[in-house]
């Protein structure tokens, strides 16, 4: 007897079921035709893989581990089935991958204009969401990759690369107190109000979370969704905002406002490249996600 995807499937579904009847009804399949493939699967291999009881099975070590396998063998036939599936349906090559607004703006644009020069048939879906909301898609498999501030990563099982450093400046007023400032160390800031990004936002989180260290609070006089609105009411004299240092140098640079360094260990973030498993993306996810690890790989071999 030579192992099929659909004997394994089958074997899966007993270990899963408790039992061969359950399996054989789940599966439309006559419970003695069932048993009859477990019995020539287990000689086949020279090995026990079930111990029969009077209520159900439970399988042996030796079952376990064949489970196991099997399942990844599963899993991988379903996306071979998914790809051929899309290029059928003309969609082949969609990419998925989410990220938060730091690398959007300032390093994903240019690695993908790279990446789509070389691989020009792949389809990628861009979804903008702050960091806790791309690590939650990544473990729900809502999309491929995700780029982020890996902020409560811990709770799911995902991997981990390092993408790009990005660091935080200090925003003011061109008349502002500190406008005369090249560098600053956060606490001295807070005796000023701030305008802040919306609550649950990774820049938002860390703010607070530092202010906290310091035995302070920082005091948020208005909430914005996006860096420009920042930028827009520091302009207005509503207070004070931090921001992702690349940003703030290719876009805001003007008259009205003054960018100021901040000088903390922290203010420095490492954005996260994050996946389920290598072997779970597709293989136009592989190649994406391949490029987006060269990209920093060869911005540290030029510094």
């Amino acid at each position: 007897m030579r192992l099929d995807l659909y004997t394994l499937q089958l074997f899966v579904a007993v270990i899963d079921q408790g039992g061969i009847a359950a399996a054989a009804d789940q599966q439309h399949i006559a419970a003695s035709a069932l048993s009859k493939r477990i019995t020539d699967m287990e000689r086949c291999m020279g090995v026990t893989l079930l111990t029969r009881k009077a209520r159900g099975v439970e399988p042996t070590m030796a079952g376990l581990c064949v489970a196991k396998k099997a399942r990844l063998l599963l899993r991988r036939a379903d996306e071979i089935s998914q790809e051929i599936r899309e290029f059928a349906s003309g969609r082949a090559g969609n990419v998925r991958v989410g990220v938060n607004a730091s690398a959007l703006m300032q390093f994903l644009p240019t690695d993908l204009r790279e990446f789509q020069l070389q691989e020009p048939a792949i389809q990628i879906e861009v979804q903008e969401q702050i960091s806790s909301s791309v690590i939650r898609a990544v473990a729900e498999n809502a999309v491929d990759i995700g780029i982020c501030v890996a902020e409560n990563s811990a709770a799911y099982d995902l991997h981990l690369f390092p993408y790009h450093r990005d660091s935080l400046t200090l925003v003011v007023p061109g008349g502002h107190p500190l406008a005369g400032e090249n560098a600053i160390h956060f606490e001295r800031t807070l005796n000023y109000h701030y305008v802040g990004m919306h609550k649950g936002s990774s820049l938002n989180n860390l703010l607070i979370a530092e202010a906290s260290k310091l035995k302070a609070q920082i005091h948020i006089r208005q909430y914005v969704t996006s860096f420009d609105a920042v930028v827009a009411m520091v302009k207005a004299n509503i207070g004070i905002g931090v921001i992702p240092t690349g940003i703030a140098h290719k876009l805001y640079v003007s008259d009205g406002i003054r960018l100021v360094t901040l000088a903390d260990a922290w203010a420095v973030r490492e954005l996260m490249l994050c996946i389920r498993r290598e072997d779970e993306l597709s293989s136009s996810a592989l190649r994406l996600f391949e490029h987006l690890r060269a990209s920093i790989q060869e911005e540290v071999a030029y510094h």
